[in-house]
């Protein structure tokens, strides 16, 4: 008899057991034990503009790229080539981020710009932009081409290796340059090489 009751006592409990289990299976189904979150800052985490912060274990709203773009000039606007800065780049149609650093590190190498047709020696611009530039400032970095070195002038986007070897002989064998139409007899200098290296150079 005390066995069967075991057996009955046994019984209730595993019952217990199973429906106490069934019905903490059905709130997790429901998310009844989802911790309570202030409905002022709750906020979607299907939106695109939620994100999740890991160390603090909570959502947050990113902000939305609405708010970050740049707003563009008025079609009247024109910007000193030599002067503009990345920042102000951006506001110009058709120049992003990328576009607005080549224009910058182009002019550096260079030691400013000479005219706005420059922009086009860049990969990927568009002739859409030259409207936006003028060259008000002049080329601030000018290469002394009788005290530099061969790999200083090789350096400049306008002259080769082979062509500061040459200039580098003329001057061994004729003394300093005067003027760039002394390279014009050597055929390592065309008249458009000479045209570009003009602004550039000093004697």
């Amino acid at each position: 008899m005390q066995e069967e009751n075991f057996v009955v006592a046994d019984t209730a409990v595993l019952q217990t057991v199973e429906d106490s289990l069934h019905i903490a299976y059905e709130r997790k189904k429901r998310n009844f034990d989802a911790p309570s979150i202030d409905k002022s800052k709750r906020i979607s985490i299907n939106s695109p503009r939620a994100t999740t912060d890991v160390r603090k274990g909570s959502i947050k709203a990113a902000p939305s790229w609405r708010d970050e773009r740049v707003r563009k000039f008025r079609s009247d606007t024109l910007l000193d080539l030599n002067t503009v800065d990345t920042l102000l780049l951006k506001r110009v149609p058709g120049i992003g981020s990328w576009r607005a650093r080549r224009i910058v590190q182009f002019r550096d190498y260079l030691g400013g710009y000479s005219r706005v047709g420059q922009l086009l020696e860049i990969d990927g611009m568009p002739d859409s932009v030259l409207r936006w530039f003028v060259i008000h400032t002049p080329v601030y970095k000018r290469l002394n081409l009788n005290l530099a070195t061969v790999d200083e002038m090789a350096a400049h986007p306008y002259l080769t290796y082979r062509q500061a070897r040459v200039i580098l002989r003329h001057k061994k064998k004729h003394g300093p340059l005067r003027s760039l139409n002394q390279l014009s007899l050597y055929r390592e200098f065309s008249k458009d090489t000479l045209e570009w290296l003009e602004p550039y150079v000093i004697f």
